[in-house]
């Protein structure tokens, strides 16, 4: 087994190993910071309602970030697995003859 996956990894080049990191683009928001002393959040209620809204529309995005990396995760999956069926064909009918 150790020998088929590296002879994957040799066909297909170095870029199968990169491939893994260079997923997940979509970077979550850091959310305001609230555990400091009632009299500091009153003091910058202001600047940290700002922060609040950022942030919802910063996780807004993230999500939307994630359902489109869910759905290209899906596609290459379909993908691979079509390819897959054509390899177990190709197989199939050598060991056949």
């Amino acid at each position: 087994m150790k020998h088929a996956i590296f002879l994957v990894v040799l066909l297909q080049g170095p870029d199968v190993l990169a491939a893994q990191e260079i997923r997940g683009g979509c970077l979550s928001p850091v959310p305001p910071d609230t555990t400091l002393p009632a009299g500091v959040l009153r003091q910058y209620r202001q600047e940290l309602s700002v922060e609040f809204e950022a942030y919802f529309r910063a996780v807004t995005d993230y999500i939307a970030c994630l359902d489109a990396e869910r759905a290209a995760a899906f596609d290459e999956a379909r993908g691979v697995t079509e390819r897959y069926a054509d390899f177990l064909e190709v197989v199939t009918k050598d060991e056949n003859k």
